[in-house]
């Protein structure tokens, strides 16, 4: 019973990620390349319904981290770490 809820947690988890929105907001922002993918916990507001967590690289070359909130009534808000 418990890794059932354990894998009802983990599957709801994934599902509040947003790979394809988080990718263009952060290239949008000039960072590439990205790497995007798993679930930014405490990283977004209660109002965001995604938070997808990002490593990405600015042109000097330093390595940058953070997520990419979104909700359903607004764009997408790229928070670093």
């Amino acid at each position: 019973m418990k890794k059932l809820i354990l894998m009802g947690c983990l599957v709801i988890l994934v599902g509040c990620t947003d790979v394809k929105g988080a990718t263009e907001a952060i290239k949008n922002t000039g960072l590439d390349p990205v790497k995007v993918g798993g679930y930014a916990l405490f990283k977004c507001s209660e109002k965001d319904s995604w938070a997808t967590k990002f490593t990405a690289r600015r042109n000097d070359g330093a390595v940058v981290h953070g997520a990419v909130c979104k909700g359903w009534f607004k764009g997408s808000t790229v928070r670093f770490n």
